[in-house]
């Protein structure tokens, strides 16, 4: 016989799988069910067939519309605690999308003891701005991917900044209703891998440019890179996909074109109308008697109320007393 090869003691040895888990027999799934709070157990006529419904804690939300009234009519709801409820199975990706077009307010809660939390609000009143002055009732067109802008908007908007876009015979136009409009978000996608700074912010209008520092540190770098090597163009690089120019606003997820022209318009105020508060708020007096004199509330600010006039007082002549007596009586 063929003598035996030697032992290989290099060989690996094969992985060790979990214990195979025994499935559960049906009344061990029925008694599982019977115990958990969060499922109610109904009793059919024949006394021997049991109904079992799951108990949500958002009982009337059953898709997007339902969810956005559920939000809406609350106080404030945490995203994890709709998520976990899964009240539907696309809630999840439904939260992110009206937090996207701005019909719910996300805010960051990083005072929770574990990891930060983002709790859901109501909208409440819209404060609607069109975006290009008084220019914006014709913005542009609306494609796909890109809306094509006859005039730049950089200055009102960054990437990131939630806008809605109507087709002018649209009544959206007038009413800058939020339901009538195609909402998107100015893109924020990188060239490569998608980094967490780069994330679209949770807010419908952002307070700084995303991506600021690193896309100076970008441009800086092929300056030197064109100052070493001969064969460098010296072009600034860039760091997003899509470009965002005079005539290009960029959206974040394709969406169905709108034949002619559009209006653009966003939530709150424009990016360059924030820029002037910013820059003026230095000048605001502290002291609220400064300020008030400065805005012409003072003491001495504008038209008196006039005095009123005193009445004069009549003088009443004191009553006369009769004297009373008692002389009817007498027989």
């Amino acid at each position: 016989p063929p003598p035996h090869p030697p032992p290989n003691n290099n060989k690996r040895h094969p992985p060790t799988h979990a214990p195979h888990r025994m499935p559960q027999s049906p009344p061990e799934i029925a008694d599982s069910l019977n115990g958990n709070e969060k499922i109610d157990v109904t009793l059919k006529p024949d006394r021997e067939t049991r109904e079992f419904r799951y108990i949500s804690d958002f009982p009337t939300v059953k898709d997007q519309d339902t969810l956005g009234e559920m939000i809406n009519s609350s106080t404030g709801v945490t995203a994890k605690a709709v998520e976990d409820d899964r009240c539907y199975p696309e809630v999840a990706e439904d939260i992110k999308e009206l937090i996207r077009r701005g019909q719910i307010l996300a805010v960051k809660n990083e005072d929770t003891a574990k990891q930060a939390s983002t709790i859901l609000h109501p909208r409440g009143i819209r404060f609607m701005v069109g975006l290009g002055g008084e220019k914006g009732a014709c913005a542009g067109t609306l494609s796909p991917h890109e809306v094509r802008t006859v005039q730049d908007l950089r200055a009102e908007v960054r990437r990131g900044d939630a806008v809605g876009a109507c087709a002018i015979d649209s009544a959206a136009v007038t009413t800058a209703s939020p339901s009538r409009a195609t909402w998107f978000r100015v893109s924020s996608t990188l060239v490569g891998a998608q980094r967490q700074w780069a994330q679209a912010p949770p807010s419908v209008s952002s307070v700084k440019e995303l991506g600021k520092d690193r896309q100076d540190a970008l441009d800086q770098q092929a300056k030197l890179q064109a100052g070493s090597d001969d064969e460098g163009s010296g072009k600034p690089k860039d760091l997003w996909a899509e470009p965002f120019n005079d005539k290009q606003l960029p959206l974040d997820v394709p969406t169905a074109a709108v034949e002619g022209s559009v209006t653009l318009f966003k939530f709150g105020c424009t990016n360059d109308v924030r820029r002037l508060w910013k820059e003026t708020l230095s000048q605001v007096p502290s002291d609220d008697t400064e300020l008030e004199k400065r805005m012409g509330l003072g003491a001495g600010a504008g038209q008196q109320r006039p005095k009123r006039k005193q009445q004069q007082q009549r003088r009443r002549a004191p009553r006369k007393m009769k004297r009373v007596t008692n002389t009817h009586l007498d027989g």
